[in-house]
């Protein structure tokens, strides 16, 4: 859906990051190699698998301890 309209730069990028948060793993040499190619540097390759990983924990978190949308603004679930 939305991200047709995002320029092709910007969508392999968020790619990359969904990659890098869902399925680490299976990360390759070849997808990093295309962000390079795309002007990115290995520091803005670490910061994306960083942050990929940082939002993939809060969200664990979060559903571990039964956070949602609603419970979020300082009111208890009970």
């Amino acid at each position: 859906g939305e991200t047709l309209r995002l320029p092709e730069r910007t969508r392999r990028i968020l790619l990359f990051a969904r990659k890098a948060a869902l399925q680490p793993a299976i990360l390759t040499d070849q997808d990093f190699e295309d962000l390079r190619k795309d002007g990115l540097e290995d520091s803005d390759l670490a910061e994306l698998v960083g942050f990929s990983a940082m939002i993939t924990a809060l969200i664990a978190i979060s559903r571990a301890l039964g956070l949602t949308g609603d419970h979020g603004r300082g009111e208890s679930k009970s």
